[in-house]
């Protein structure tokens, strides 16, 4: 849904990249772990939203540029406190890593030794701007519009190392015919990071509020949790 003329009667018009199993596309319907929650919120609070599928770097510009627009799953982060309104926290949140490949002689690293690697991240992506916070030059990150890139990417030794979420990881390689046997650990970006909605901090006054009361109330009810139970990976 890259051609978007999103519905200008809708409350909130959300939008999010394709990164299993939180949102992604199926049978040309947005669908995923955050796609449902925000669906149960938005029928909570009574609020008509709108949700599109879009690469990452889109996502980020459309929430950031109009009132009222909501990206998602977006990792809440200092750089990022003051562009937003933010509901949350969403379930499921993990550790933001870097992964080598099983056979790459690169071992568990220090902060210090980050900068001597290329290292592939997704464009605006959370892991991005954790490497930059540690000091690890721009040059030395190649930028992808969307997972599946940066991991091909990535298989194809074009990067040394690579950014990301074990579980999102662990399915993208499946879908590139590999498996997450094929990967390690080198080092940990963060341990603390927390998924949320993030609003347009133009928007309705009191729209995030509405928000965040509903998935308040739903998370006291079990709501939540029992759609974040529907995703639970086996891997």
């Amino acid at each position: 849904m890259f051609g978007i003329v999103p519905s200008y009667a809708a409350d909130v018009i959300a939008y999010a990249e394709s990164l299993p199993p939180y949102n992604y596309q199926e049978n040309g319907s947005p669908a995923g772990l955050s796609t449902d929650v925000l669906r149960v919120v938005c029928a909570e609070a009574r609020l008509d939203c709108e949700i599109h599928i879009v690469p990452w770097a889109r996502v980020y510009s459309l929430a950031s540029q109009m009132p009222n627009r909501l990206a998602f799953t977006m990792v809440r982060l200092k750089s990022r406190e003051a562009q937003f309104d933010w509901v949350g926290p969403l379930p499921a949140a993990e550790m933001q890593r870097l992964f080598a490949l099983r056979e790459s002689p690169i071992q568990t690293l220090q902060v210090s030794e980050l900068a001597r690697y290329r290292i592939g991240a997704e464009r605006q992506g959370a892991g991005a701007h954790r490497l930059i916070e540690l000091g690890v030059p721009i040059g030395q990150i190649d930028y992808a519009d969307d997972v599946e890139s940066s991991v091909r990417k990535f298989l194809n030794g074009r990067v040394q190392l690579i950014v990301g979420v074990e579980r999102i990881l662990a399915r993208e390689l499946r879908r590139q015919a590999r498996s997450a046997e094929d990967v390690r650990v080198v080092y940990t970006l963060s341990s603390d990071d927390s998924y949320y909605f993030a609003l347009n901090r133009g928007s309705t006054p009191g729209l995030a509020g509405k928000l965040q009361a509903a998935l308040d109330a739903l998370r006291k009810r079990g709501v939540i949790d029992s759609i974040a139970e529907r995703y639970r990976d086996p891997r």
